[in-house]
């Protein structure tokens, strides 16, 4: 271990186990992954999604330690404190894939049994949407006027060189601790990934979330109303009170929370010249992880 660990975190005696991290990535979909997998009635994602716990930076336009990296276990176990017993326990924090090298060697001396659940988007696609999210809905501090400045920032580059990110996890973790979702595997069966996810995790995986077929899109953002009817609906599941949320379903009263409560950020298309340009840059990027993760991303090298 190369990092120094503050001393209250390594007293365990608050320690929380927790069995699976989604680590990544921003503006690729991980709202709608993290809402299936908290609806299953086997598997609780800590309240908010993102405690943040083994993040030490958020943005790359400022240079600030985030508040609540390696806060207090004490604190870090609020978040499950709605878990039932025995269920599976994740954590959504979707900047831990680029909190190199500190969150994978954090992860891996506490966690080392953790499943890793990483969502990727085409890597150009997912920047534009990252800068557009921070400056118009976050309105971070030190967020460049346009995106071409913005790129001038080689970090934010960076958190888009999956492939680069993912060998230094690699240094810490196995391939078999992965578990790989791309925006092109979603758009072809959406059902089997979440399937074929509940069996990494170990539970059962004839469950079909109800947001399975309700994607926040990835410049969309969900609000409280939709939270609050889908913690409602798992509660009643739980309860064995499935007819009485089938029933609300039936007479359109999800249909009608969706619609009042996500939100769609629009923001300008990307000029053509700056996208040929990324095109270009990651190109090399994409094809090794191609070979690495075994999957085709033909659809992500070209404009």
């Amino acid at each position: 271990m190369t990092l120094n660990i503050p001393s209250h975190i390594l007293d365990r005696s608050d320690f929380i186990k927790i069995d699976f991290f989604g680590i990544g990535v921003a503006k690729s979909g991980s709202t709608w992954l993290a809402q299936c997998l908290d609806e299953h009635p086997q598997i609780t994602i800590a309240k908010g999604k993102e405690p943040n716990f083994f993040v030490r930076r958020l943005t790359v336009f400022d240079n600030a330690t985030h508040d609540n990296f390696l806060r207090s276990w004490k604190w870090y176990k609020t978040f499950f404190s709605h878990a039932c017993p025995n269920s599976r326990l994740g954590d959504f924090s979707i900047h831990l894939f680029h909190n190199i090298p500190e969150a994978p060697e954090l992860i891996r001396y506490f966690y080392p049994e953790a499943k890793l659940i990483l969502i990727l988007r085409d890597p150009i696609k997912r920047l534009y949407s990252n800068f557009w999210f921070e400056k118009l809905y976050n309105k971070v501090s030190g967020v460049p006027d346009s995106f071409e400045q913005a790129i001038t920032n080689k970090e934010f580059l960076y958190r888009s060189k999956y492939y680069a990110q993912l060998i230094q996890w690699l240094r810490f973790f196995p391939m078999s601790s992965f578990f790989i979702i791309t925006d092109l595997d979603l758009k072809s069966d959406p059902k089997e990934v979440i399937q074929d996810l509940f069996s990494f995790l170990d539970v059962s995986k004839d469950f079909i979330p109800p947001s399975l077929n309700i994607r926040i899109n990835e410049s969309s953002k969900a609000g409280w109303l939709r939270q609050l009817g889908l913690k409602v609906a798992k509660f009643l599941r739980r309860k064995g009170l499935d007819r009485v949320v089938d029933s609300l379903n039936a007479l359109g009263v999800r249909d009608l929370v969706n619609k009042v409560s996500i939100s769609k950020i629009t923001y300008p298309p990307m000029n053509i010249d700056t996208e040929k340009f990324l095109r270009a840059y990651f190109l090399s990027d994409i094809e090794k992880l191609e070979k690495l993760i075994g999957k085709d991303l033909t659809a992500w090298k070209t404009v």
